[in-house]
């Protein structure tokens, strides 16, 4: 198929957005470059940038990568989030994140870069947010925090569409590197969580705050309610998908299964994978547990575990499956995650439950599948009778030729 023409437009100067429809190619001229500064002059529409040429815009030296805030996790200028259940210290969490970045200090495991930072605080009033600050940084030695700026709107949220218009107002020109929204349902007030575009339009605003400041924008959701260990890490926050998947990096906090211990995951946009890990509460801060395996999640009860850990074995009874067929059957019948999946079978072979055969393929330990079954009845039958399984049928002891228990003649008596 031939490229259409994109040099030559009959230009009518637009003035709403289905206006653009009389921007009609030509198919004469197969001048891309005056093609596209045509197309630019009669882009005038506010709200959409314009169109970059690929090889321009690689060649383009003033576009560079934005520096990593948390080194590894996220830069200025995205999205972030943080989500764990409820009374999980998410605000300690971030109180402790914005004195790290405000001071260029380490934060859990990852550097940070200084920069200012503005808290937006809607729950907690000031004496205990005021109390919390200070107990914090004298825990991390701080005496010079003065990068970091709170925001207290406690009570101010109810209208959230005209509360981001008016922030951006406010702080547009104050160079934030980093802005934390503290806690994000506050914003949720006429929307409904579980609706995709009423979620949607509150990331949208968020959004805007992080493009029209410069700063990255973080905030803390919650997780749905019920176990949480058998959901993929990012399916646990609570209501509308778009929640999580919006954000550039997310940080997921899940109960481990050692008290006051928290199972970290990230997913990230832009930056490489990462290793989960565990954090430990010692009041005020999360330290790092190495210690801790971070597969060992809080499973209140075991119902839940136990069942899918029979739904997936259930699926070797039959007969021994490769690690692709195996994971191919089990999130196409049980609708799970690939990274589920793999969790599963790693704690399935740990417990000694399944093992693989000597053609590489998984079974059940200790079950015997109609395959294996037959065979071993063959190779059976291919024995010599006195190699056979023994068996208490008398028929069984005749056909081996081996003489029955108490079968011995009886000496007679002598008359």
């Amino acid at each position: 198929m031939s490229a259409i023409p994109t040099s030559s437009f009959i230009v009518n100067e637009p003035t709403e957005l289905q206006d653009y429809e009389h921007l009609a190619p030509s198919a004469q001229d197969d001048d891309r470059d005056e093609g596209r500064e045509q197309y630019q002059e009669a882009d005038e529409h506010p709200s959409l940038p314009a169109i970059d040429g690929a090889m321009d815009l690689v060649a383009d030296a003033n576009i560079v990568l934005p520096p990593q805030l948390i080194e590894g996790v996220l830069h200025q200028g995205l999205k972030g989030v943080i989500g764990s259940s409820s009374k999980a210290r998410k605000t300690w969490i971030l109180l402790d994140l914005a004195l790290s970045v405000a001071t260029g200090t380490k934060w859990w495991k990852w550097n940070t870069i200084q920069g200012r930072v503005l808290v937006v605080n809607f729950e907690i009033p000031k004496p205990f947010l005021k109390q919390r600050i200070d107990v914090l940084a004298r825990r991390k030695n701080l005496t010079d925090y003065s990068e970091l700026d709170i925001w207290t709107l406690r009570g101010h949220g109810s209208n959230f569409d005209d509360l981001i218009n008016a922030m951006i107002e406010r702080i547009r020109e104050s160079r934030y590197s980093l802005i934390i929204i503290d806690p994000i349902y506050k914003g949720l007030s006429g929307k409904d969580e579980n609706r995709a575009g009423d979620i949607g339009e509150l990331c949208d605003l968020l959004e805007s705050l992080a493009v029209e400041t410069g700063a990255a924008v973080l905030y803390a959701h919650h997780f749905s309610k019920g176990k949480q260990a058998t959901k993929d890490p990012i399916d646990r926050f609570s209501g509308s998908g778009v929640f999580a998947r919006d954000a550039d990096s997310i940080i997921v906090m899940t109960k481990h299964e050692v008290e006051d211990c928290y199972t970290v995951d990230l997913t990230l946009r832009n930056l490489p994978e990462q290793e989960s890990f565990v954090v430990r509460w010692d009041y005020p801060v999360m330290l790092i547990d190495e210690a801790k395996d971070p597969t060992k999640l809080q499973d209140r009860g075991g119902a839940t575990k136990k069942a899918a850990d029979d739904d997936v074995l259930e699926l070797l009874r039959e007969k021994p499956l490769s690690h692709a067929e195996w994971k191919q059957k089990t999130i196409q019948q049980l609708k799970v995650s690939a990274r589920t999946f793999d969790r599963r079978r790693e704690e399935l072979s740990d417990a000694g439950k399944v093992e693989k055969t000597a053609d590489d393929k998984w079974r059940v330990v200790g079950v015997a599948t109609a395959a294996t079954t037959a065979t071993a009845a063959i190779e059976e039958d291919e024995l010599p009778a006195y190699r056979r399984p023994q068996s208490s049928e008398p028929a069984v002891r005749q056909q081996c030729q081996m003489p029955a228990e108490n079968s011995a003649p009886k000496p007679q008596a002598v008359s």
